[in-house]
C-alpha cells in the first residue's frame, strides 16, 4: 500500500511538472501550452477571451471550452504562437453622461452592445465602467477597420444610447497609421487623437 501511494504521488508529481508552461525559453513554453492540448487562434487574444469566459458566453465564440489554466498559459506564451505585439492595437474611448435620472436606462443598454460585439472577430476587449453618471466604455480592436466595422454594428444601440446619455468625448489611440485611417470616417465624432510612441513590445 506505501510504495502504491509513493507510487502514484510521484506520478501526479511528474504530471504537474509536465503541465507546468511558466518556463524561461521560448521553445519550452510553445511546447508546454501544446502538450496540454491549449490549441488557441490568433484571433482569442487574452482579454476577449477571458472577459468572454468570465461572462459565461455560450455561442459563436470557441474560447468558451478554455479554462482558468488554458487562459493562462494563453497569456503567458502569446508571443510564443505568432500573436501580434499587443501595442498595435487600435482603441475607442467614447464618454457619456447620462440625463438627469436616466443612469439605470443607459445600463440597460449595455446588454445589446456587448451581444453585438461579441461575434466581431476583430474586438480584443470590451466592457463598461460607470462613476455616477458618467459612462465610459472600454474598447480596443486589431486595426482601423475593425473599429469601423464596430461602430456599423452598434449602431442601433448607439442611437438608444444618445437618447438616454450625451456624448460628451470621444479619444481614438493607436499607431499612427491605423490612427490616420479613422480620420476621414470618424470627423463628425470630432476625437482627440492619441498616438502610439512606446511600449513594452519596442
Amino acid at each position: 500500500m506505501r510504495r502504491t501511494r509513493k507510487a502514484r504521488w510521484k506520478w501526479r508529481a511528474q504530471h504537474l511538472l509536465d503541465r507546468e508552461p511558466f518556463s524561461k525559453t521560448r521553445g519550452r513554453q510553445q511546447y508546454a501550452a501544446e502538450a496540454n492540448n491549449k490549441r488557441v487562434e490568433c484571433r482569442f487574444q487574452r482579454c476577449r477571451a477571458l472577459s468572454r469566459l468570465n461572462h459565461g458566453a455560450s455561442t459563436g465564440f470557441a474560447c468558451r471550452n478554455l479554462n482558468y489554466y488554458q487562459l493562462d498559459v494563453f497569456a503567458r506564451v502569446e508571443h510564443a504562437i505568432g500573436i501580434k505585439p499587443f501595442s498595435n492595437f487600435v482603441s475607442l474611448h467614447p464618454y457619456f453622461k447620462a440625463h438627469p435620472g436616466k443612469v439605470e436606462a443607459a445600463k440597460a443598454i449595455f446588454s445589446r452592445f456587448v451581444e453585438k460585439t461579441a461575434m466581431e472577430k476583430d474586438n480584443l476587449f470590451y466592457c463598461f465602467t460607470v462613476n455616477g453618471d458618467e459612462i465610459f466604455c472600454r474598447e480596443a480592436y486589431e486595426g482601423a477597420e475593425g473599429l469601423l466595422a464596430h461602430l456599423e454594428n452598434v449602431s442601433a444601440p448607439l442611437a438608444e444610447m444618445l437618447k438616454v446619455a450625451d456624448l460628451v468625448r470621444v479619444e481614438v489611440h493607436g499607431p499612427a497609421e491605423e490612427v490616420e485611417k479613422l480620420k476621414a470616417p470618424l470627423a463628425d465624432l470630432n476625437p482627440a487623437w492619441f498616438t502610439l510612441e512606446a511600449s513594452l513590445e519596442e
